[in-house]
């Protein structure tokens, strides 16, 4: 059974845990936003090239067809992968935490 302690956790971290989702998925969207803009003006490809390229990366797709040919590209792309996955994971895992909660407090309402 769970103790009154771990349940006020757990509702007190319900709340902080949906802003920090909105917070982590906004910053990726950024960041995706940001590197598709910075593929546009570096590599020279359309917006929708851009943007292909940069969500394929985030999500660690990288179908190949598109890659970056200037070495200040290959460098911010290093960068890119490392912080879009970085916030990736985070936001899956909060929202996995979401659901062991929801699933934990209907558990205790039966």
């Amino acid at each position: 059974n769970i103790s009154m302690t771990e349940i006020f956790h757990m509702q007190h971290n319900h709340k902080h845990i949906e802003l920090r989702i909105k917070l982590s998925l906004s910053l990726l969207g950024l960041v995706i936003f940001i590197a598709a803009l910075f593929y546009r003006s570096i590599e020279g490809w359309s917006l929708i090239n851009s943007l292909y390229f940069a969500v394929s990366t985030a999500s660690t797709v990288g179908y190949g067809d598109l890659t970056p040919s200037h070495e200040i590209s290959r460098i911010f792309t290093i960068i890119f992968i490392i912080l879009s996955t970085t916030l990736t994971l985070y936001s899956i895992s909060l929202i996995a935490q979401k659901g062991i909660i929801f699933h934990i407090r209907k558990k205790d309402e039966v």
